[in-house]
């Protein structure tokens, strides 16, 4: 289907939204099943659809053939998506429904791993970092410069509520946060693209406490900082760009440390 143009009856639009939240609060639900109450109410909605002559409300409204009594909640949501594109929604992890129970507590002690994070200008990439963090089971996350703290809404809403498990702490430089770690016997190890950076799967982070700093999605570390560092990694890639997005980055690394580690855990 194609994107609703910015003519689109008013009233057309409004019908469309009422479906989708109706959908949403659905999914929220936590069932594997749509109701046949709730199919009802859906299909009293797509009723409202008849009213436009829009080629593209038609197709919406054949779709309501497809929603029946007591559907598996995946069937449902296939039919939601085309009416979501039309109207041009955009949906992120927050949006989701994680249908399995998160634990009551982590099943290892905490890994002696820490990541320290340089003037991280997004937001929702911090929440990814934080919600990574506490899969892996980190120590803590150290916050220099204009990085956000865990409780901006941004970082809570994209973290799924794993703020709450990981550990931080703010610093006004990178230098005093890698002071710290060092002090506490952390090998420090920048991560960059730079031409003499390190391939990452070449070291050996077996039984060491580590501590990797990142930088600022566009312009990387400051050089004082990678000067600071015992060493300098990079990520190894193989198409045209020569960097990833940097929850991505932190993912691949943080991983690689499990993966070496993961036996003393």
């Amino acid at each position: 289907m194609t994107k609703p143009n910015k003519s689109l009856n008013k009233n057309l639009k409004s019908t469309l939204n009422q479906i989708l939240t109706l959908a949403k609060s659905i999914e929220l639900g936590s069932q594997q099943t749509v109701s046949a109450e709730l199919i009802f109410e859906i299909l009293e909605l797509f009723e409202d659809l008849k009213n436009f002559s829009d080629f593209e409300a038609q197709k919406i409204y054949n779709l309501k053939i497809h929603f029946k009594p007591e559907m598996p909640m995946k069937s449902f949501v296939n039919f939601i998506v085309p009416i979501e594109r039309f109207c041009n929604k955009s949906v992120s992890d927050d949006h989701f429904l994680v249908t399995a129970k998160d634990r009551s507590v982590a099943t290892n002690t905490k890994q002696n791993l820490v990541f320290i994070l340089e003037n991280i200008r997004s937001a929702f990439n911090l929440g990814s970092i934080i919600r990574l963090s506490d899969c892996l089971n980190i120590q803590e996350i150290a916050l220099s410069g204009y990085t956000a703290n865990l409780n901006h809404p941004d970082v809570i809403k994209t973290s799924l509520g794993s703020y709450e498990n990981v550990k931080s702490q703010h610093f006004k430089n990178t230098e005093e946060a890698i002071t710290l770690f060092r002090n506490l016997d952390y090998k420090i190890y920048a991560v960059e693209t730079a031409e003499k950076a390190k391939n990452l799967f070449d070291f050996n982070f077996s039984l060491q406490k580590i501590a990797f700093v990142f930088g600022n999605e566009r312009f990387g570390l400051d050089f004082k900082t990678i000067d600071l560092c015992d060493d300098l990694i990079k990520i190894p890639t193989l198409g045209i760009k020569n960097s990833m997005n940097i929850a991505n980055a932190v993912s691949v690394i943080g991983y690689e440390f499990y993966r070496q580690n993961q036996e003393q855990i």
